[in-house]
């Protein structure tokens, strides 16, 4: 899969579970979620961010 069609695929995800959320509006519900969710928004940056949730 080219770089730009991962992106996209990406972008598509963050898009569709804010949408989820904001819907349910329910925390997450397990350590997997959160890691799933923060790599999600992680995967596009240049460089790793870290910061205190």
């Amino acid at each position: 899969m080219q770089y730009q069609t991962q992106q996209r695929v990406v972008q598509m995800a963050l898009t569709l579970l804010e949408k989820q959320m904001k819907q349910k509006r329910v925390g997450f519900n397990s350590t997997e979620e959160t890691m799933q969710y923060l790599r999600l928004q992680l995967e596009p940056l240049e460089r790793e961010v870290f910061r205190e949730l």
